[in-house]
């Protein structure tokens, strides 16, 4: 495919020739400012649907992603990269009936969830549906897999064989033995007895007496059997009714009811679905007799330092401040600045990319991958695994280096600062190595040898922690929690019981926010299965892991939250410390009821003042 093609200006009808690979254009003659999707939309799409195509997923994202970054609010980009991110060819496929039970859709749930660019903007309602409908096939999914359970249950019941005894068989055989045994005994003292004489009989009385015990023992055993396969008949009666009064109970209650509201979530879903000819033909650029139509878009862009405005030098592809002359890269006002210093970056570009990435902390200091590439221009490393102990140390900038690690350390939350202090220790290893390469002495090739030892376990600890960051990190920019609207959303999942998702939203903010007393109690509240503060109770049963759970959480909300929120968290710890005792109190045998009813007692004080605060420091959410 060509890089250059010709097309007209919208404005003058000037000739434009375009490269499909600048973000940015300027008509030569009218000044007018275009984007790249003015032009190239279609093959960009293109080519992100044929990576899909061909399983390269994660390259087919960064592609819509990129796309994105110039029109965040397309419905049709923004339809097409939730397709890419659930894995389906259309939402449509998302239906209760031919969708697979087990697939949650998590990813496509935390991005309609958290990403702003669904939550705001004029799709939000279609989305916020799409979210809902969803949750419900979820709900009805999992009710469904217990109804199924239960039906299952009740026809094994059903299909269990009797297990009667039956009993005669040693009376039998006592009386065959018996009887020829005295037959014998007889037959032996015919020769010295009489017929009619009681020695010689004798032996006949006592077998049939203890013949008559035998049968009437068979008899009474037998009764018993008897007895006992009724009773067994009608326990299993009993269960096989209630395993079916109760699967009836969840397709009444449960099933029914959602798969009602499931219905009209998708109706409602269908109405609120725009007509994609009608989008397209109300973004229809203005038609130019010179050649291909394409798009106005304006640009907008000050100065950081001044305010001025920024004009584009298109001959040295920078924008320039009008009042105080200051320049800056134009690449960092278009696209997705992030994405392409790290292009830069990868492609041993590293002034250019120094250039974006300082402009990204510009405007957030904290940003993680703008700090870290910034260690790695410095040190002209395109990737960590550049980083080695070789004759290329002789390019790296120490000075620079130190400086942006301590701006790293400074500037980004204490997760990342913790990083940034473990890839300084790394690079004082390599400095180590370094200085002492310089000198040839046996000292020095000793302390070479001992840093390179030590370069590479740090190395192998180091190249661990640094996909951990990056991953959270690269999860964080997809699904950004920010704002009221996103807290909302996750209280909603978190009092509808959907405590996977809103314990990881919850994670999100406390990514960028680690002191966020909200979603520290949120994860506390995820942690005991609990909805909200009013759904604790000592009813409950916890198990020792998720006790344990709890108050690792709730340790960590005292030692993040601000002081105005520690009374409360610490109230939550001494509840969460009577939970635990019940919970030992009551497996323990026998049961000490004293003591419950002095633990209950102790459970309502504190909960009455845990309530009490949570309602004035979080409104009841």
């Amino acid at each position: 495919m060509e890089n250059l093609k010709s097309y007209s200006c919208p404005e003058c009808g000037s000739v434009l020739d375009v490269d499909r690979y600048k973000d940015v254009f300027d008509c030569p003659f009218c000044g007018t400012h275009f984007d790249v999707l003015d032009f190239h939309k279609d093959e960009l799409l293109e080519e992100a649907r044929n990576l899909i195509f061909s399983a390269q997923s994660s390259l087919a994202l960064e592609k819509y992603e990129y796309i994105l970054s110039i029109r965040p609010y397309d419905f049709e980009l923004l339809y097409e990269y939730a397709c890419a991110i659930d894995g389906v060819k259309a939402l449509k496929e998302l239906s209760i009936n031919t969708d697979d039970p087990n697939n949650t859709h998590e990813k496509l749930r935390l991005l309609l969830a958290n990403d702003t660019r669904y939550t705001k903007g004029k799709w939000s309602k279609y989305y916020s549906k799409l979210f809902e409908v969803i949750t419900l096939a979820n709900r009805y999914h999992d009710h469904n897999k217990e109804y199924q359970s239960l039906k299952d249950e009740a026809v094994k019941i059903k299909n269990e064989r009797d297990r009667r005894r039956h009993y005669g068989l040693g009376a039998v055989i006592f009386a065959i033995a018996g009887f020829f045994c005295v037959d014998k005994y007889r037959a032996d003292r015919m020769a010295y007895y009489s017929g009619g004489d009681i020695r010689l009989i004798w032996p006949f009385y006592v077998y049939l007496v203890l013949l008559a015990v035998a049968i009437g023992l068979t008899v009474f055993a037998n009764y018993r059997a008897i007895k006992a396969l009724a009773s067994a008949r009608k326990d299993r009666d009993e269960r096989y009714n209630k395993a079916l009064a109760k699967a009836e109970e969840i397709k009444t209650n449960k099933l029914e009811p959602l798969l009602l509201d499931y219905q009209k979530a998708q109706r409602e879903l269908e109405e609120l679905k725009p007509d994609l000819n009608e989008i397209q033909a109300a973004n229809k650029p203005v038609v130019r007799s010179a050649g291909k139509t394409i798009r106005r878009s304006k640009q907008n862009n000050v100065c950081l330092k001044c305010g001025g405005e920024l004009t584009l030098d298109e001959e040295n592809k920078l924008y320039v401040c009008s009042h105080c002359g200051v320049s800056y890269d134009y690449s960092g006002f278009v696209g997705a600045p992030g994405l392409k210093a790290r292009r830069e970056l990868m492609s041993g570009d590293f002034e250019l990319a120094e250039k974006i990435y300082s402009r990204v902390l510009e405007d957030d200091p904290g940003d993680f991958e703008a700090n870290r590439g910034l260690i790695l221009c410095a040190g002209k490393w395109r990737a960590l695994p550049d980083l080695r102990l070789n004759k290329n140390l002789d390019k790296v900038d120490w000075t620079r280096l130190e400086e942006r690690l301590g701006a790293a350390k400074k500037n980004t939350n204490r997760y990342y600062s913790e990083y940034f202090a473990a890839f300084e220790n790394l690079l004082n290893t390599a400095k180590g190595y370094y200085e002492a390469s310089e000198n040839t002495d046996k000292d020095s090739a000793a302390i070479q040898n001992a840093a390179a030892r030590s370069f590479r376990l740090q190395y192998k600890e180091f190249a661990q922690l640094d996909r951990k960051n990056r991953i959270t990190n690269m999860n964080q920019n997809d699904f950004a929690v920010s704002g009221k609207e996103a807290k909302a959303r996750l209280r909603s999942s978190l009092s509808s019981g959907d405590f996977v998702v809103a314990d990881r939203g919850y994670i999100s903010i406390l990514t960028n926010h680690p002191d966020d007393a909200e979603a520290l109690r949120g994860r506390i509240l995820c942690a005991g299965r609990w909805v909200s503060v009013s759904a604790i109770n000592l009813d409950q049963k916890f198990s020792h892991a998720r006790i344990d759970r709890l108050d690792s959480r709730i340790g960590s909300a005292i030692e993040d939250s601000p002081e105005v929120y520690h009374q409360f968290f610490e109230t939550f710890a001494v509840l969460a410390g009577i939970v635990r005792e019940n919970s030992t109190v009551s497996e323990q045998v026998p049961i000490n009821k004293d003591r419950l009813k002095e633990i209950s007692e102790e459970f309502v004080k504190v909960y009455t003042e845990l309530a009490a605060m949570d309602k004035e420091l979080f409104s009841g959410g």
